[in-house]
């Protein structure tokens, strides 16, 4: 049996719909009820279950992390009272990179000096605690997952393509970073939990722009006028992940313009 928590995310959701028998996770982490019925009973649990997006880390980081804390915590104990330990994929975050170009995973975790600084620690402390478990594991630490189904609150693309379509003024900054498309993602996934890949890799792709061209490209895609002020870098200028683990067995496919088009129809029909 496959579990999937957060399957009502943007990732999970996509996910549930790759693997059709697995079971998703909807309900609150925090209750370590919920999890109990499927001690030795879970060939591989996938967990996805996270607070995400920006706004939240920075508005409400302490609330976030201890929420997140509460979740993974008991996700560990899960773990450790399963005598038939299941595969694990755990979703992490390029946050843990902090600035960084090329990261590769072996590098050095910083955390970097602000509130979203919570979230990096978060999710490196999962990383470090599920060594201790027993059981297999996969880390995959995502770059900017991209298109259909993604919310404005929660993505940057998404966040354009909402504030472009309703005429509202965007703040852009000239920051660098690079997008994969949630399809090329969700392939990724797939082969990792197919073949029960252990190890720690980058999930993305090298969609490579900056915030002002990416803002651009999609006023040209909704035929709309710019209508932004320039913020100047934010705390984190550049990333771009190293793939180069990742491209043993999956090469991203979608190019940005694809990735674009995804995420607009997606927000045209909803």
């Amino acid at each position: 049996m496959i579990l999937i928590t957060g399957a009502k995310g943007f990732i999970g959701s996509h996910l549930c719909r790759e693997f059709p028998q697995a079971v998703g996770i909807v309900d609150d982490l925090r209750d370590a009820r919920v999890l109990a019925p499927y001690i030795n009973k879970t060939d591989v649990l996938v967990h996805l279950a996270s607070k995400v997006g920006v706004e939240t880390w920075v508005k409400h980081a302490d609330e976030a992390y201890r929420n997140n804390r509460c979740v993974n915590t008991n996700v560990i104990n899960f773990l450790k009272a399963c005598e038939r330990k299941p595969f694990v994929l755990f979703t992490s975050t390029s946050e843990v990179y902090g600035a960084t170009v090329n990261a590769k995973e072996t590098d050095t975790f910083s955390i970097v000096n602000s509130p979203r600084g919570l979230y990096a620690l978060d999710k490196i402390q999962m990383e470090y605690e599920l060594r201790f478990t027993g059981a297999p594991f996969c880390i995959t630490r995502l770059f900017n997952i991209a298109g259909g189904g993604q919310s404005p609150q929660k993505g940057v693309i998404p966040k354009f393509i909402k504030e472009i379509t309703e005429s509202c003024p965007s703040k852009v900054s000239p920051d660098i970073r690079s997008f994969m498309s949630v399809n090329d993602c969700i392939m990724a996934l797939r082969h990792i939990i197919t073949h029960r890949i252990q190890g720690i890799y980058n999930i993305g792709a090298l969609n490579v722009l900056n915030m002002e061209d990416l803002y651009a490209l999609i006023c040209d895609a909704l035929n709309r006028k710019r209508n932004y002020t320039c913020t100047g870098h934010g705390a984190i200028p550049v990333r771009i992940p190293n793939i180069d683990k990742m491209s043993r067995f999956y090469k991203p496919e979608s190019n940005i313009t694809e990735i674009l088009d995804e995420a607009i129809k997606f927000f045209a029909d909803h």
